[in-house]
């Protein structure tokens, strides 16, 4: 994949959840093959950014999105739909921030993802809790959240 090196990027679309949503859509190839560079800064001020995940059968590891200084990453993290290939039923994944606090599970049936700043990036690990998603009536209540239409296609 080819990503060009912009100076500065501003994200500035209407909101998910308006009539006529708007953001920007990448697709990620490789794990060191961000997308998104920025020799400067990306600004987030509004809008969706909706990545489509990595299409491997190892997801495992750190995926940059965004290579260089991103103003309000929590917001932009809170605004980002992550889309993952054969998601039962479609849709995509949405985060509550940065963070592994703010993971989510479900990404293929062992894996779970966060975004994590340092730039912007998606790091997926093995779900830890694997009992629970096999047996959920044996675990705490989660709060997990089911996948999402994203407002803008990837």
């Amino acid at each position: 994949m080819f990503s060009t090196l912009s100076e500065n990027i501003v994200l500035n679309a209407n909101a998910a959840d308006s009539v006529n949503p708007g953001g920007i859509a990448v697709a990620l190839e490789g794990k060191n093959e961000p997308p998104i560079r920025v020799s400067e800064t990306f600004d987030y001020q509004s809008g969706s950014l909706v990545v489509a995940g990595p299409a491997t059968d190892d997801p495992e590891g750190t995926w940059k999105i965004i290579d260089g200084e991103v103003e309000n990453a929590d917001d932009l993290a809170k605004n980002t739909f992550l889309v993952v290939e054969g998601q039962k039923g479609g849709g995509a994944y949405t985060f509550d921030g940065l963070g592994e606090e703010n993971a989510v599970v479900g990404l293929g049936a062992l894996y779970e993802g966060y975004l994590k700043k340092g730039s912007l990036d998606l790091v997926v690990q093995v779900n830890d809790d694997l009992d629970c998603l096999l047996n959920p009536s044996d675990c705490e209540e989660e709060s997990e959240k089911p996948p999402v239409i994203p407002p803008i296609d990837p």
